[in-house]
């Protein structure tokens, strides 16, 4: 792709310029959330790394739910960036997006909320 140009009205590359800040953003705010909850730099990034590379792998294998991929954070996250055909099995790229927002939400609030707990007996003032 050396000296290519971009040409903007290529079918996906308006879809893809606003997707993946989207997407940066929303895997930054379960980072942070991640962080939040466990306080510790080394054990978020562990516990992140390990969940893209072997969790999400292992867990419809023991769950033998094959579908149950599509709900997982980087098969939602694909589906956001490239889509769904109307005969695949992953989610729509609006669900998908939904499903993301859910779960960084999730994490970033709860993680949010122990912070507050935790250090409440440490405000001086």
């Amino acid at each position: 792709a050396h000296h290519m140009p971009l040409v903007w009205s290529q079918p996906g590359v308006l879809g893809a310029v606003a997707a993946v800040p989207l997407l940066a953003a929303l895997y930054g705010m379960l980072g942070v959330g991640l962080g939040l909850l466990l306080r510790s730099t080394a054990a978020a990034l562990g516990l992140a790394l390990m969940w893209a590379f072997v969790v999400e792998g292992i867990i419809p294998m023991l769950m033998h739910q094959p579908g149950m991929v599509r709900w997982l954070p980087e098969a939602a996250a694909n589906a956001v960036l490239h889509g769904a055909s109307p005969t695949a099995t992953t989610l729509s790229a609006g669900v998908a997006l939904a499903v993301l927002v859910g779960y960084a939400g999730v994490l970033a609030g709860v993680g949010a909320a122990l912070t507050v707990r935790r250090e409440i007996g440490t405000t001086t003032g």
